[in-house]
């Protein structure tokens, strides 16, 4: 019970994020890594690195886009994100580094979507593990879109 509370009293330090929610979030073994979501303010549109360690925040460079309701899974040493709305639409997929922050477009990636799932896939469908994504929901002019298409990379 003491570790969770020494999370609780760091997140109340600076710097830290403002609150938010609907963002993406995952971790590794040494920190866990946010970005993106809503707040009463609108979007925030920064990213943030928690360090079990040391128990604080560190801001990262800003994601491309406000990853409002996308959906992140970590593979290895990077965190992979696909979707999220914004002002501008919706956005396809992204490789985030745990190592610099850097972010890197996906090429060839599904098209824009919200709402989405998505895992890693260890050795199940293909020798080696891969990076799965599974369905969604997009905005259209006759209303919501529920998707169905699933797509891996290995």
């Amino acid at each position: 019970m003491s570790q969770v509370l020494a999370v609780v009293l760091a997140c109340r330090e600076d710097p830290a994020p403002a609150g938010r929610y609907s963002h993406i979030g995952a971790a590794t073994e040494d920190a866990l890594y946010i970005a993106g979501g809503a707040n009463e303010d609108g979007k925030p549109g920064d990213a943030w690195k928690f360090v079990f360690a040391t128990g604080t925040w560190e801001q990262l460079p800003d994601p491309p886009n406000a990853m409002f309701r996308a959906t992140a899974t970590r593979y290895g040493q990077d965190i992979f994100v696909f979707g999220g709305a914004d002002d501008g639409g919706y956005a396809g997929g992204w490789m985030w580094s745990t190592t610099d922050g850097s972010w890197t477009s996906l090429p060839d990636g599904p098209p824009g979507r919200y709402k989405a799932a998505s895992e890693v896939i260890e050795g199940v469908l293909y020798p080696d593990d891969a990076v799965a994504l599974h369905g969604g929901s997009v905005d259209t002019a006759d209303g919501t879109q529920t998707l169905a298409d699933l797509w891996v990379w290995d």
